[in-house]
């Protein structure tokens, strides 16, 4: 501010407010507006570049979250390329994976196509060879039998004389007393020219060795290939499981028993109705009752067959095992009403034939003795003969055997002292069958009886004596003096030769009878 005098008013007149300090506040106060001004010019120029600087960080940001976004969006689209292709890879390997798999599919069918046909093939050029081998053997049998049968003739003649007088009278007079017999009970030996109640040794070896080839064929039938077929197999396996289950549960209960019998008879009946696989009944009949017509259909069901022998096999060994175990009742009666009832019925038949055969081959098998087949006792091919069992090689103890044979002695008189006179089907195993077995086992020279014999001989007589002499009468009570008193007196000393012993006077007490 200069020091020169105050400048006169806009009116040219001088006034209190033109003094310095007026003066000097108006330039201050017109400094201060220009500060102000100045400070709002840049205030307002700070801001701008403030607001230039925020929009620049802006524009960078968005720019950079742009950038980001691209990146995001570019690993993500790469992401998906990728999986993508390793999708389409996976695809790509699975359907060449399956293609493989059917190409594997379809040549295993193949294979499997023409190892079937080769089988059936195989199978039916063995089935024809069987046909023919089985056909060249019964030829050869016929001839055998024939050779055998004049053998026979001719050896009986010379024996003749060697007969006992009181073993033809016997035979002779099966109707002692005015007791009537039944029609079946006579043997069939009783009928010969010759009288004579004993074979010979050839005949039995013979007759056994057929049916010991029966129980062969019965082996090789299990093992075929058509019941190891699909379903097949499955369907004898279940129906194996039922058989087995309800054998087992007979007892002494005779209402179970007869519901147990006739779901047994369902299960084979409904076996015979199976139409595939089929066999010839002929292969599996030795003694036909009725010769088959020719030209008559003798095919019947493999799984009948196969059950019916399963059937057979564990009545017998229920015989085997149970009999003696068991005195509360008597086992091997009630087992044996079941088995004759099963085995005589109608249904069971082809031609009004049955398949007894089935059951007496296993029976030559497990007991040679009731047909007059012996050996000693302590050798390996006399054991074999007799029947002695082998369980993994090693032969059982000689209880464990004399039990054995006790029980299916006593089976086998529960099967073939039946009474069928009061029914109307007919007994395929009739009375004469156990009185061969006592025949056979009586005639056997005392040098060699075994043990095994007066074992076999008390399971028969022990609960049959009064069957025994309804059907036979007189003739019953000359053979129970034969196998009480003379057989035991005539061969080896033991445990068993003295419970024949006992049993006479069992014998002698329960049935009022002195031998």
């Amino acid at each position: 501010m200069s020091s020169s005098s105050p400048s006169p008013s806009r009116s040219g007149h001088r006034t209190s407010l033109d003094s310095p300090s007026r003066q000097l506040l108006d330039e201050w106060t017109q400094r201060r507006i220009s500060l102000c001004q100045h400070q709002k010019l840049l205030d307002d120029a700070t801001a701008e570049k403030a607001a230039q600087h925020r929009a620049a960080l802006a524009i960078a940001a968005n720019r950079h979250h742009q950038v980001y976004l691209s990146a995001v969006q570019t690993q993500e689209l790469e992401r998906l390329a990728r999986e993508n292709a390793e999708r389409q890879r996976l695809l790509a390997e699975n359907e060449e994976r399956d293609r493989e798999r059917a190409k594997q599919a379809e040549l295993e069918r193949l294979e499997a196509e023409a190892a079937r046909k080769s089988r059936e093939r195989e199978e039916r050029e063995h089935e024809e060879e069987r046909r023919r081998c089985e056909a060249q053997e019964r030829e050869e049998k016929r001839r055998e039998e024939q050779r055998l049968e004049v053998q026979r003739r001719e050896e009986e003649k010379r024996q003749q004389q060697k007969f006992d007088e009181q073993q033809r009278d016997a035979a002779q007079h099966v109707e002692p007393n005015g007791i009537a017999q039944p029609s079946d009970s006579t043997p069939p030996s009783f009928t010969r020219e010759t009288g004579s109640v004993v074979t010979t040794l050839a005949e039995k070896e013979f007759n056994h060795q057929r049916y010991l080839d029966l129980h062969q064929t019965l082996k090789a039938m299990r093992r075929s290939a058509p019941l190891k077929r699909s379903g097949v197999k499955e369907y004898v396996k279940e129906q194996e499981r039922d058989i087995r289950k309800k054998v087992n549960q007979i007892s002494a209960d005779k209402q179970a028993n007869l519901l147990r019998r006739k779901e047994i008879l369902s299960i084979l009946q409904q076996a015979k109705q199976q139409p595939e696989p089929v066999l010839d009944a002929r292969d599996f009949i030795i003694n036909p009752t009725q010769p088959f017509p020719p030209g008559s259909n003798t095919l019947v069901s493999a799984t009948f067959v196969y059950l019916l022998n399963f059937f057979v096999k564990k009545v017998i060994s229920k015989f085997a095992e149970d009999v003696s175990a068991t005195r509360s009742y008597n086992a091997a009666e009630t087992v044996g009403i079941v088995c004759s009832a099963v085995l005589s019925d109608t249904s069971l038949q082809i031609n009004n034939n049955s398949f007894i055969d089935i059951l007496l081959a296993k029976y030559h098998k497990v007991c040679p003795v009731l047909w007059g087949i012996y050996g000693p006792e302590n050798t390996v091919k006399g054991r074999e003969r007799i029947g002695w069992k082998r369980i993994e090689g090693e032969w059982i103890s000689q209880q464990e055997h004399y039990d054995r044979m006790a029980g299916l002695g006593a089976g086998w008189a529960s099967l073939t002292l039946r009474d069928f006179s009061r029914v109307k089907i007919k007994n395929p195993l009739p009375a004469w069958h156990y009185w061969t077995a006592l025949a056979c086992i009586l005639n056997v020279p005392p040098e060699q009886r075994t043990h095994t014999h007066f074992v076999i001989l008390k399971g028969l007589v022990e609960e049959y004596v009064s069957v025994f002499i309804k059907i036979y009468g007189q003739a019953a009570c000359f053979v129970l003096q034969k196998a009480l008193v003379e057989f035991p007196a005539n061969g080896p000393k033991g445990p068993a030769s003295e419970a024949l012993k006992v049993l006479r006077q069992t014998v002698k007490q329960k049935n009022k009878l002195t031998l």
